[in-house]
């Protein structure tokens, strides 16, 4: 087979270029917010953690447009605070010490995210960061994070900007402790 087929039958699989700026169906994503709601349902009446609502301004400065309603912030007794955003999409946006991440993070065709899996990788965020198995790296250059579990190990990091370590925490390395059961 020559390379030019092997290309061929690659590109075959790739969808339509317009698949990547459509969304035909973003409502299937309400489950997802329905679970986030369930979750932090049970994190309040299971852990030592006090409930409040915040800002989206505050909680999510580099996403905060895409945020509806007041956040719910959970703050343990011990170990890394966690907070909720709901967003437009429906989606759910979690910080989790110093990091965000969204669910889904993008919602076109092409991506074709599934729910199942967005609420199963936003339960093993969760649950790594309440068993104290969430870390995060901060230097002047880079904010690194991971957290791991049965399910294995998930590893992310961004380039910061000149000075914005400062905007995010105390540099250096934090391994958040376990929280708290009631």
């Amino acid at each position: 087979m020559s390379g030019l087929t092997i290309l061929w039958m690659m590109d075959k699989d790739l969808p339509d270029a317009s698949a990547y700026h459509r969304s035909t169906n973003p409502e299937r994503f309400a489950a997802v917010v329905e679970f986030a709601e369930q979750l932090i349902d049970t994190l309040e009446t299971s852990y030592e953690v006090e409930s409040s609502s915040g800002d989206a301004e505050v909680d999510f400065r580099e996403r905060a447009e895409g945020v509806k309603g007041p956040t719910v912030r959970l703050t343990p007794s011990v170990g890394v605070p966690l907070v909720f955003g709901f967003t437009s999409m429906p989606g759910v946006l979690i910080r989790v010490g110093n990091s965000s991440q969204a669910f889904p993070d993008c919602g076109c065709d092409a991506c074709d995210l599934q729910v199942d899996e967005l609420s199963k990788d936003l339960q093993h965020l969760v649950d790594a960061a309440i068993a104290g198995r969430y870390v995060e790296d901060l230097t002047r250059r880079k904010h690194r994070w991971n957290h791991e579990g049965p399910w294995g190990r998930c590893s992310n990091e961004r380039r910061l900007r000149w000075g914005e370590w400062k905007l995010i925490g105390e540099r250096g390395w934090h391994r958040w402790p376990a929280w708290r059961k009631r």
